[in-house]
């Protein structure tokens, strides 16, 4: 039997647990390794030049203790699950969008939950996977707990245009391995408070929206921008969907 893709984690300073917990739990069930990925990006060196401090050195190894936190949790809360570290210079969005490549899944948290300077230096990490990841992309809430387990799978529609094959087939692919349900939401002309409600509610266990190819109509920034409670995936046109066997 072939080894199935990776689960791709997204892991920043913040160390936003929810991202980690979440990722675990998919590679669990997925049976897949899980990639823990940090990028860091230096600034400029003249101060640290001036007094022979070494920038580089520092941040790689400030991101290697990181990941090796991160690491021991995942084995703390799945042992089974193989885990491989990823250290790469570079900026977050940039390197998640090169792990969609290669993974079934990459989990990032929300941009909006980072600190607005982190923003403006090292970009919206979320909102770029969801408009460019080439497989599935989940962004996490920080504080999101696997307790309580379950909540329906919501799958928000525009009937303008329905949604990818893709899309379904990855919510109903999550709803079937975690014994779910699947409910389509048609957003409909009050997209932005239907995809509020959506995102913020506690029954929900996942909101699922598929990419839009129309930019300029697309509700994927009031879903990213909304104050959620549940993971959102996003599914790019005609991703595989994974399953496992």
């Amino acid at each position: 039997m072939s080894t199935p893709p990776p689960v791709s984690a997204g892991i920043g300073p913040d160390e936003a647990p929810g991202v980690l917990r979440y990722a675990t739990l998919e590679a669990a069930r997925r049976g897949a390794t899980l990639r823990l990925v940090h990028a860091y990006t230096v600034p400029p060196a003249t101060v640290g030049a001036m007094y022979g401090y070494d920038f580089p050195a520092s941040f790689r190894e400030a991101g290697q203790q990181l990941l090796d936190r991160s690491a021991a949790i995942v084995s703390h809360l799945e042992p089974d699950v193989r885990v491989e570290q990823v250290l790469v210079r570079g900026t977050p969005a940039r390197t998640m969008e090169d792990e969609s490549r290669l993974a079934q899944l990459v989990v990032v948290g929300g941009d909006t939950d980072k600190p607005l300077l982190m923003r403006l230096y090292e970009g919206r990490t979320a909102s770029h996977l969801a408009r460019n990841a080439h497989c599935p992309a989940v962004i996490v809430p920080a504080d999101w707990s696997a307790t309580p387990v379950g909540g329906d799978v919501l799958v928000l529609v525009d009937h303008q245009q329905p949604p990818d094959e893709a899309t379904i087939d990855f919510a109903a692919d999550h709803a079937r391995r975690l014994r779910c349900e699947v409910i389509v939401v048609d957003i409909g002309p009050r997209a932005r408070q239907v995809v509020h409600d959506a995102a913020a509610t506690d029954e929900s266990g996942l909101v699922v929206v598929g990419r839009d190819s129309h930019p300029g109509r697309s509700h994927l920034a009031h879903l990213l921008d909304a104050p959620t409670s549940c993971p959102i995936a996003v599914v790019p046109p005609s991703a595989p969907s994974v399953r496992r066997t």
